[in-house]
């Protein structure tokens, strides 16, 4: 790797970490400043934050880091804007449907309906943001892609502290400091591409050929919102408000391998995508020792973690969570199958099998959200993670057959340990 990519992967990975690991760097102080139940309620209302994303834009932005090579600067223009305003519209969308069926969810909802419509209007602020993320990633700006995530990484964590410990919020001081703090990277966002590419009039055309592209993997973020965030309205349906925040600790400390893994990713796609272009035996063979690496890799970092995971709790949460140790193993285990699956993922988006890789998603998506319904009663916590490890392991499975069909790779070959 040249200096540059290097200091550029560490860059986005860096980036990426800031909005990702924000539970985990507020975990010390809202275990301590609120109560088991509100600090569950708060994990709540960031799930469906989550969960509602991929139906910002519909998936259309994607389209934005391949039509960036190919159209000139008049037409990126005009695309990007009509991918923008296919966030807007979504988002409306999104709002005007929940007002006529939240009535449907009241039994899994266990926050007042007012705090639904800022969740939704948090997702359609991050949908913007994300927009010219992918546009910055295309045109090899790192430090202004650091500067929008930083914006809602560090104002996030901020006002949270300010707003619960100076002016006695709960729950609600961490979801206005979210909507704060999107809202913010939002306008930088739109003020910036407005500098890039200028205003641009809305195509029709653009319209449709992004959503042909972006549909499948709103589809397939979908399936991976819903089997990382949909067990917090089974929890707490079932087992009540307190369990919850039992949960939400046990699972961001479970959960960190995988944030790991979504940085690592970053520096590990260029690589990857570098060797598959030369298409010969002897960097195929180098690149699957190197994935079988980073498995290894996979399984010593969980080992390593689990052997520390009761001292991780008393530090992060403190004593009164201590009883999460073995939620947040399992956890950890199924955090692990997810670092395997986002290795041999790239295949799949390498071989343009995106259609494939949506169905396979959300049939895993289905029966994560089927087996929570039967564990959780069942088994507790304890079912609601083994869920969570279970699935993420026919998740890493599924999708390594899928890889293995979609681009030839000598992945048992003997070759392989010999020089």
């Amino acid at each position: 790797m040249k200096p540059n990519l290097i200091s550029n992967t560490l860059i986005y990975g860096l980036s990426g970490t800031l909005v990702a690991l924000i539970p985990f760097v507020l975990l010390p102080f809202m275990t301590r400043a609120l109560s088991q139940g509100d600090f569950g309620t708060a994990l709540f209302f960031s799930a469906l934050t989550t969960i509602a994303l991929p139906f910002i834009g519909l998936g259309a932005s994607n389209a934005i880091s391949v039509r960036f090579f190919q159209l000139d600067t008049n037409k990126l223009s005009n695309y990007i804007w009509s991918c923008i305003f296919l966030n807007f519209v979504s988002t409306f969308f999104l709002i005007f449907i929940f007002y006529f069926s939240h009535t449907l969810f009241s039994d899994l909802l266990i926050i007042d309906s007012s705090w639904i419509y800022l969740s939704i209007c948090i997702s359609g602020f991050w949908g913007i943001s994300q927009s010219c993320g992918i546009y910055l990633i295309a045109r090899s700006s790192p430090k202004l892609y650091f500067v929008i995530n930083a914006l809602i990484g560090i104002p996030t964590v901020g006002l949270t502290i300010f707003l619960i410990n100076f002016f006695g919020y709960s729950w609600q001081g961490f979801a206005l400091a979210l909507f704060v703090s999107h809202f913010l990277a939002a306008i930088v966002s739109l003020a910036i591409l407005k500098i890039e590419v200028g205003f641009s009039k809305v195509c029709k055309e653009y319209v449709i050929d992004s959503l042909k592209f972006g549909s499948p993997i709103m589809i397939h973020s979908l399936g991976l919102a819903l089997i990382t965030y949909f067990d917090r309205l089974i929890v707490s349906n079932f087992l009540g408000i307190e369990k919850l925040g039992e949960y939400s600790v046990a699972f961001q400390l479970g959960i960190i391998l995988s944030f790991i893994a979504q940085a690592f990713n970053k520096a590990f796609v260029p690589w990857l995508y570098g060797n598959l272009k030369i298409n010969s035996m002897e960097s195929h063979l180098k690149i699957v020792r190197g994935t079988y690496l980073i498995f290894l890799l996979i399984i010593v970092f969980v080992l390593i973690f689990i052997s520390l995971l009761d001292f991780l709790i008393i530090i992060f949460a403190g004593e009164s969570y201590r009883n999460v140790f073995n939620i947040a193993a399992i956890i950890s285990i199924g955090s692990a199958f997810n670092a395997a699956y986002l290795t041999v993922i790239n295949y799949v988006f390498y071989a343009e099998k995106t259609l494939e890789l949506s169905l396979l998603t959300m049939s895993v998506a289905i029966f994560f959200i089927i087996l929570s319904f039967i564990l959780t009663p069942l088994l507790g916590l304890i079912g609601a993670s083994i869920s969570f490890a279970i699935s993420n392991l026919l998740l890493f499975l599924s999708v390594w057959m899928l890889a293995i069909r979609s681009y030839k790779m000598p992945w048992f070959s003997m070759k392989l340990f010999i020089q």
